[in-house]
């Protein structure tokens, strides 16, 4: 994957944590929090 797609896929999932946050699906929105993290950790290792 590369760093722009990582990029788009962070951005996806935190529109959908949000949406799922607003919808009340908390659990959901936690769980693809956790996804998230690991590709922004992923993103910032390649940058180091």
């Amino acid at each position: 994957m590369t760093d722009d797609e990582l990029e788009t896929a962070i951005a996806a999932l935190h529109a959908r944590e949000r949406e799922l946050l607003v919808a009340g699906d908390s659990e959901a929105a936690f769980d693809l929090m956790g996804t998230k993290l690991v590709l922004l950790s992923t993103l910032e290792g390649r940058r180091k």
